[in-house]
């Protein structure tokens, strides 16, 4: 027998399982978070007390909380008589039995219950389907989605799973999946087609590995970041710069990334670090741009960022270049402030350092890694 529901049925997780399940640090966790298919989890009311800003959006929300509670009560005994009968298809270590992880739940959905009228009144949760979201775009800097898309494929197609990550997209830069099973512990039917047609749109996609695991093989979540510039826009921008034709104003840091990325997947580190030298000191000064002792092109600026995408291609050996291109700029590693990491400002900015490579006085480069070292040997992928 395999766990099976012929709906989705509402039964929320703790707080603590949504940090675990979705890797949610500081800097996540101090933007806006929409929840989509949250049910009573007490994720939104425990992140509202800790004073963060999060939106919970779902069809049992048109409900109140007499209603909920009531809803509950009756699937509580069928979710906990399929998990009894199901034993070998969870991973009993965080919870030891059936018992705790039954006590467990409930209390979490004690959490949203006593939170939750005064939460609908507050617009925290607000009724609503993940095919057609509520709100405005770019409302939310974060999307998470547990046990619903991917979990229940058999209920929800895979037209209803385009339609929803798409409108997830339109409000956050980000949506993160969690599990990628359905409920039977089979990877979930859906994925490897939203996978390819996301990947072939520009979408940033990371299966990461986190810390939980009670599904036995639910340890992954996906990671889907909106694209920031597509292939033929990557690809445009690239002859713009070897055309010498950028405006200074559209010179700017992402512009710089995306042109190293551009040159690191086409030739290499090596030919990408010989060609940029001559590049951008030619493109400079066809923007008005002066290349001297104290402004222009930059080596040891120019080396480091190369190294540093260098990590990220082989941290995301998978990705395309406008998938690779939108998980860096999601990064810290993104950051126009990187480099002082691991440079003092007074090195960072020296005539030396703009003149030659200075090797760093505070901390270590990223890894280069192996996965791309190919690329040096002149086997880089085109664009």
């Amino acid at each position: 027998m395999t766990f099976s529901l012929d709906r989705v049925v509402p039964w929320g997780r703790s707080y603590e399982e949504y940090v675990r399940m979705f890797d949610l640090g500081p800097a996540e966790l101090g933007g806006r978070i929409l929840g989509c298919g949250d049910g009573p989890a007490a994720f939104q009311a425990e992140l509202h007390r800790r004073g963060g800003r999060g939106v919970a959006v779902d069809p049992l929300y048109a409900c109140s909380a007499a209603e909920i509670e009531q809803r509950i009560a009756e699937v509580r005994g069928e979710v906990m008589a399929q998990v009894r009968a199901n034993l070998a298809d969870f991973v009993w270590t965080t919870i030891a039995s059936p018992e705790q992880l039954e006590r467990r739940r409930l209390a979490a959905m004690a959490v949203f219950l006593a939170d939750y009228e005064g939460g609908r009144r507050q617009g925290r949760y607000v009724a609503g389907e993940a095919q057609a979201l509520p709100f405005a775009a770019d409302a939310f800097d974060l999307a998470l989605s547990s046990h619903f898309l991917l979990l229940y494929a058999e209920a929800v197609p895979l037209a209803q799973h385009r339609l929803a990550i798409a409108e997830l997209l339109r409000v956050a830069p980000e949506l993160r999946l969690f599990p990628l099973l359905e409920l039977g512990g089979a990877p979930s039917r859906h994925l490897e087609p939203l996978l390819a047609e996301l990947g072939a749109q520009g979408c940033g996609l990371e299966q990461r590995r986190v810390a939980y695991e009670l599904q036995r093989g639910g340890d992954t979540m996906l990671r889907i970041v909106r694209p920031v510039l597509d292939h033929e826009a990557i690809a445009a921008l690239a002859a713009d710069f070897l055309a010498q034709r950028l405006p200074r104003e559209r010179w700017t840091h992402q512009t710089h990334l995306a042109v190293g990325l551009w040159h690191l997947r086409r030739h290499g580190r090596p030919e990408a670090l010989a060609l940029l030298r001559s590049r951008i000191r030619a493109h400079n000064a066809a923007a008005g741009i002066g290349n001297d002792a104290d402004n222009g092109y930059h080596e040891t600026l120019t080396r480091f960022w190369l190294r540093a995408l260098a990590a990220h291609e082989a941290a995301h050996p998978q990705a395309t270049t406008a998938g690779s291109l939108a998980l860096l700029l999601r990064s810290p590693l993104a950051s126009v402030d990187a480099p002082l990491r691991h440079y003092t400002p007074e090195r960072l900015y020296s005539r030396e350092a703009r003149a030659g490579w200075l090797e760093p006085d505070l901390a270590p480069l990223p890894s280069q890694g192996a996965p791309r070292d190919r690329a040096e040997e002149g086997q880089g992928r085109a664009v």
